[in-house]
């Protein structure tokens, strides 16, 4: 059998039976828990999402240059998007960071970088010299 043949029969029979809509709409429900344990994790820190959303913004504190908190963050094991590799053209990116939350495999692990995150926040970089 061909392969494109076989994989738009699966997807038709996905579609048919109803699978990829209740697939959908589990996936949402995990992402609306995700959102949740982020929103509960990083209380008094700026960010914006969708409850469905796979992914939320955080608007990093004063102290904290997006590239050196994201290389924080690397040094913890957790990568993130900096707001800069998504803006387009010249636009000015904001002073976010991007945090995938379908990226950990259970919520436990997402716990962990919600946690290592949160506590990074309330630090102050580290090697940061201060503009001149």
């Amino acid at each position: 059998m061909d392969v494109p043949l076989l994989m738009g029969g699966i997807a038709t029979w996905l579609i048919e039976s109803g699978e990829a809509a209740r697939f959908a709409e589990k996936q949402a429900e995990e992402m609306a828990a995700r959102q949740a344990m982020a929103a509960q994790r990083l209380a008094g820190h700026h960010f914006q999402h969708h409850r469905a959303a796979l992914h939320f913004w955080l608007q990093l504190p004063s102290q904290w240059r997006t590239h050196s908190f994201t290389q924080a963050c690397l040094s913890q094991g957790v990568q993130i998007g900096q707001a800069d590799d998504f803006a387009v053209g010249q636009t000015q990116a904001p002073h976010c960071v991007r945090l995938a939350l379908g990226a950990p495999r259970s919520r436990t692990e997402l716990a962990t970088v919600l946690d290592t995150v949160a506590s990074l926040l309330n630090e102050q970089p580290q090697g940061d010299i201060p503009g001149v």
